[in-house]
């Protein structure tokens, strides 16, 4: 069997805010939360896009999410898109993967944020209120 390494991002919180990343690589469970306001998107969330690709490519396990990000940039937003229509590209060619979106129960705009996610990537997910 293929083994793929867990992926690690430290979150950091300065100018810009990057959200702490852990992807196991033998469970296929995935987390990031915090804050996503990082200045090059594209280039933060590459690794993870590329980790989530070889995990389909290599192990064609099930994926397991949780995200708690408490607020993302619209380039973020962007990024993450990306990588749902990915996910559900391998969840319509027969893969497993179930996400959980947890979001501040005050929080409208990050839950309005998670339904547009789901609308515009067709990925269903499970938007999980954490209370305050």
């Amino acid at each position: 069997m293929a083994n793929i390494k867990d992926l690690e991002i430290e979150g950091k919180r300065g100018i810009y805010y990057v959200p702490k990343v852990h992807f196991d690589g033998t469970t296929g469970k995935c987390s990031i939360e915090g804050e996503s306001h990082v200045e090059d998107a594209y280039s933060f969330y590459h690794p993870i896009r590329q980790w989530i690709q070889n995990y389909i490519t290599e192990i064609k396990g099930d994926l397991i999410f949780d995200v708690k990000l408490t607020y993302m940039n619209s380039s973020s937003s962007k990024s993450i898109l990306i990588i749902l229509k990915e996910l559900k590209a391998y969840q319509e060619s027969g893969g497993k993967v179930e996400m959980k979106w947890h979001y501040r129960e005050n929080d409208t705009d990050m839950f309005e944020d998670a339904e547009d996610l789901i609308a515009e990537s067709g990925l269903e997910f499970e938007l999980v209120p954490l209370e305050d």
